[in-house]
């Protein structure tokens, strides 16, 4: 195994971490984004059920 080889694999190795590691903060950013937009909309519902339930 040449120098110039390692150094091949050692960069796709990196490019290919740092990929995944990308993948899992755009994962994890709409993960984020979206559960709390569900919330939202959770806690709107919760609300206008809880107002339905008081009116007589």
């Amino acid at each position: 195994v040449t120098v110039k080889r390692s150094a091949e694999l050692f960069f796709s190795e990196i490019l290919r971490l740092r990929a995944g590691v990308e993948l899992l903060l755009a994962v994890l950013v709409l993960r984020f984004h979206f559960g709390s937009m569900i919330e939202l909309r959770r806690n709107a519902l919760l609300e206008m059920c809880g107002e339905l339930a008081q009116t007589p």
